[in-house]
């Protein structure tokens, strides 16, 4: 039987726009073809807090969305006494979160270690929340601070964890070492790339990875604005026979000498000596636009970072009846998912744990965030005037009594 054989055709892809008369999408003729994606060097630790001690907009970037979105803080719901929050605070657990978001946000991650006591002899082994008697300390530790350790993985397919170490390494700052079991640490992560597969190990990437080039756009232009300040006027002063001049040394010291008491005499006494054949004029740069590029260079690091510019830069809106308002609130929705994905899981634990600790019942306690956005004076007695209105006219109505509005507005409780 003849053996047939396939001839082998060249695969070519044109996908994508293209024009031959223009030339657009052509590869001899688009020059736009050849911009690539290229992928940049991920920032190191050294290089992340250089950057956040030194350079001022990294800092507020850092620092902005994490003091906004606990700032409320919180309200725990059945906490007998203030029992729980009393604990909380003694530990100071909310300046802690703090600092672990500021540092997941700056490094990608960070640990938070809740001293559990109870009663386990190692602190490699699960907490046994029957025996948990204490609450008494929390500590931050940064992502370069926090290994996996090899060994025993959660097993679990229906825990969040499934398939991540049981036992972590931290590193305290006299680098002495210990191995904890997760039960006892805190997570906060600024992105959920792990959970994507995306990185090697529990955290993700610094805020600052992927907003790097527009914090670089901003402040190399900024600088070179300093420039242009530096510069902005220039003296020239016109000298017959310049040239014949600096041929000679005696010709140069005397064209420095000259230049020294121009300076002198125009900044003391404001008063200028020159020959009658020289002549003295003033050079400005020409800044118009500048102002405008300026703005784009905020609306762009504006936009990247997620953080509006009256926030960021302090600028007041811009345009007619313009408020800002509606920036403010979209930033507050962010700031609230990311609030509810990343953190609110690991402040249910300590408030599980600061429970246990004082004797109550964690499932009979919840827990909420209190809402970002504040009415006004004005704006709440507003409102409190429509209830007010509403509550008396259902009561003559006979279709809510006193006690039972009371119950509505949260009075019962006074």
């Amino acid at each position: 039987m003849k053996k047939v054989t396939r001839r082998k055709y060249k695969t070519r892809r044109d996908d994508g726009w293209s024009n031959v008369l223009t030339g657009m999408g052509r590869l001899k003729y688009d020059k736009s073809i050849y911009t690539v994606f290229n992928l940049s060097t991920n920032l190191q630790d050294e290089t992340l807090e250089a950057l956040y001690r030194q350079e001022g907009l990294t800092r507020r970037i850092i620092d902005i969305p994490a003091r906004d979105m606990l700032r409320e803080g919180y309200t725990i719901n059945n906490d007998i006494d203030g029992r729980i929050e009393s604990n909380l605070k003694r530990i100071k657990f909310d300046s802690t979160l703090f600092s672990a978001v500021k540092l997941a946000r700056l490094f990608g991650g960070s640990v938070i270690f809740l001293g559990v006591n109870d009663l386990s002899e190692s602190l490699e082994i699960p907490v046994n929340e029957r025996l948990v008697k204490q609450l008494f300390f929390a500590k931050v530790y940064p992502k370069s601070r926090v290994e996996e350790k090899a060994g025993k993985f959660v097993e679990n397919p229906m825990s969040d964890a499934f398939g991540e170490p049981e036992i972590y390494t931290l590193t305290n700052s006299d680098d002495s070492q210990i191995d904890v079991h997760r039960s006892r640490l805190l997570f906060i992560r600024n992105d959920d790339l792990n959970k994507m597969g995306l990185t090697g190990d529990w955290c993700g990437d610094s805020i600052i990875q992927s907003i790097y080039q527009a914090i670089r756009t901003y402040s190399v232009g900024m600088k070179g604005l300093e420039k242009i300040v530096y510069d902005f006027v220039q003296v020239i002063l016109s000298i017959p026979n310049l040239q014949d001049l600096l041929m000679t040394k005696e010709g140069e010291t005397a064209l420095s000498n000259r230049a020294n008491i121009l300076d002198m005499t125009r900044d003391i006494a404001n008063i200028l000596f020159i020959d009658s054949e020289e002549q003295y004029m003033k050079s400005s740069t020409t800044v118009s636009g500048l102002p405008e590029i300026v703005d784009r260079m905020m609306t762009y690091v504006s936009s990247m970072t997620g953080i509006p510019t009256t926030k960021l830069f302090g600028q007041s809106p811009s345009g007619m009846n313009s408020t800002g308002e509606s920036d403010i609130r979209n930033y507050y929705d962010d700031l609230v998912s990311y609030r509810n994905d990343m953190i609110s899981d690991q402040v249910d634990i300590a408030v599980r744990y600061a429970a246990l600790a004082n004797g109550i019942d964690p499932n009979s306690i919840t827990w909420d965030w209190n809402p970002l956005w504040q009415l006004s004076e004005k704006e709440q007695a507003d409102i409190d005037n429509i209830n007010s209105a509403i509550d008396e006219k259902y009561y003559r109505m006979g279709v809510l009594s006193s006690d039972e509005i009371r119950k509505i507005r949260g009075f019962d409780n006074e």
